[in-house]
């Protein structure tokens, strides 16, 4: 797959930096003017201009019509008037990036994606499976080694990329699927999305972007089908559905009848997390219908699951890649699926996620399909990991005041100030932007409250989340550092997602799809590659043929 993963990797572009404003992009800025349309005479004389001719027919037809009009001044004038519309539509568009960054002073929330640390957790990933074509030395007889294909990568980005897309705004530029097209550009040729909408919007992406590669990927869609759903839908935008049950099985297998076509298929079973997953008592079944030919327009591309406790492993002793053993539940689960696959010989498989990268190559198959790898999540709750950080997300300090004894803080009034006057703040983050509802109490009894950071000092959170906004402690913060207008940090500078989750009681990858429409989007990507420093990687296997 990768044959010059690694040679390619110097060549690198320029940082680039930009910044989203939700609000603007969503409600447009300024008053937008456009040029009057031409009159109808002067639709006629602009279409009357052009090379002179020496066709008597024509000048006889000039001549009976009389006189010619405008001449010179005419010309002239039709000059003028463009200029003008061109200078009032150069002073429409300053008076819209005045306006534009007017109003980016006023952003509550900024979230920074850094994707050149994504890329190289992506590199890292890769690096770890195996990626690209590897040797096979098995043959003692053979001469030369033969060229096997490597394991592949897939990239999950669910949910608009795990919420770090940016949704808001028209069109379908590059940040409107800005995490799929940092793993395109890594070599990746598989995704996985969650609805047929998301994987509509990637596939529209890929043509507009990047119609040099978009017929090699394949998109594939882990909602699977229902009856009711038109699925010629799916086959106008050659999106493959992970078929979870031996009834979407022959739905999908008959849209192949009327299309006259065998259609890519994804098999999903389940072998232990009992969530979507064809069960195993149905596994028999199904095999007899597709080795018995009655599956005669499904092409079955791969077969996979999904492990339950794969983050539950202990660390491979000896080991300098963070390489991990994994638990009893996903061995259990491994060899379920072991049974499963050989069902279907022939048939690439997958059972791996993204904590499965650093786990044993058994459980790496064909494809591992990575998603919290991109954006550093530890894979195993440790902090102690290879991964980078991804993400930072900044509210304003928008108030700061003292809160006399007694004072209670917020609905529900579950804080209290019992002892000294305190120096509170409160910061643009409410559940709106995507903060955890938490009452962060101080009654007895209460768990451990979270906190933020101004500066390298901790501030921590009080009273109820709002939905526009939460309030913080400052006692612990210097006062030069304590002003209205400062940016908070929530997320990074030393907090985690990981210790986030835990402070906050909500899962790793909460915040970042729940990141709301008014936070502001920042995309750093130091060292992506020019297109012509993109690994030369082959198309998936798994693409649609036209």
């Amino acid at each position: 797959m990768f044959s010059t993963f690694s040679a390619r990797r110097n060549n690198a572009e320029a940082t680039s930096r930009r910044v989203v404003d939700p609000e603007s992009s969503r409600q447009g800025t300024g008053t937008e003017t456009e040029p009057s349309s031409p009159t109808r005479s002067q639709t006629t004389r602009a279409t009357n201009v052009g090379p002179k001719t020496r066709d008597p027919v024509a000048v006889g037809a000039r001549q009976s019509q009389g006189p010619r009009r405008g001449g010179l001044g005419a010309m002239v004038g039709r000059l003028t008037g463009a200029t003008q519309a061109a200078e009032a539509a150069e002073a429409v568009a300053a008076e819209k990036a005045t306006d534009a960054a007017q109003r980016r002073t006023f952003i509550r929330a900024r979230a920074t994606i850094d994707c050149g640390a994504m890329r190289r957790n992506i590199r890292l990933g890769l690096a770890m499976i195996g990626a690209g074509p590897r040797p096979d030395y098995s043959d003692p007889t053979a001469t030369e080694p033969k060229w096997i294909p490597g394991r592949r990568m897939a990239a999950v980005v669910k949910a608009s990329g795990y919420g770090l897309d940016q949704t808001q705004g028209p069109g379908m530029d590059e940040e409107r699927v800005k995490i799929a097209m940092v793993a395109l550009s890594e070599g990746c040729r598989d995704f996985f999305v969650a609805s047929a909408g998301e994987a509509a919007d990637l596939r529209a992406a890929l043509k507009a972007q990047r119609p040099d590669l978009e017929k090699g990927v394949a998109i594939n869609m882990l909602d699977g089908i229902a009856p009711g759903e038109d699925l010629r839908y799916l086959i106008n935008h050659k999106i493959t559905p992970v078929l979870n049950g031996v009834d979407e099985v022959k739905m999908w297998n008959a849209a192949g009848e009327a299309a006259n076509r065998k259609l890519p298929a994804v098999l999903q079973f389940d072998t232990g997390m009992t969530r979507a997953g064809i069960r195993d008592k149905r596994v028999a079944d199904l095999a007899e219908l597709w080795r018995s030919g009655q599956l005669p327009n499904l092409d079955i591309m791969l077969v996979m699951s999904h492990l339950s406790d794969s983050d539950i492993a202990q660390p491979l002793e000896g080991s300098t890649l963070y390489e991990h053993v994994a638990g009893h539940k996903t061995q259990q689960q491994l060899e379920t699926f072991n049974w499963i696959a050989e069902q279907f010989p022939g048939i690439d498989e997958s059972i791996g996620a993204s904590s499965t990268v650093f786990l044993g190559k058994e459980l790496h198959k064909d494809m591992v399909r990575m998603g919290a790898t991109f954006h550093g999540q530890a894979p195993f709750g440790d902090e102690n990991h290879p991964l980078e950080p991804t993400l930072k997300i900044e509210a304003k300090l928008r108030q700061v005041d003292v809160a006399e004894t007694g004072s209670q803080i917020g609905y529900g009034s579950n804080y209290t100030v019992k002892g000294d006057p305190e120096v509170h703040g409160a910061i643009a983050w409410g559940y709106t932007e995507g903060a955890p509802r938490r009452s962060n109490g101080n009654k007895e009894g209460d768990p451990p409250r979270p906190h933020a950071l101004v500066g390298q000092h901790k501030a921590e959170f009080i009273g109820s989340t709002s939905m526009d906004q939460s309030q913080v402690k400052l006692d612990d913060v210097p006062a030069d550092l304590r002003k209205p207008g400062r940016m908070v940090t929530v997320l990074g500078d030393g907090i985690s997602v990981n210790q986030f989750s835990k402070m906050h009681g909500s899962g790793v990858s909460e915040l970042s799809v729940k990141l709301g429409s008014r936070v502001a989007k920042v995309y750093l990507d130091e060292g992506a590659p020019s297109r012509v420093g993109e690994p030369f990687v082959d198309d998936s296997p798994h693409a649609w043929k036209d």
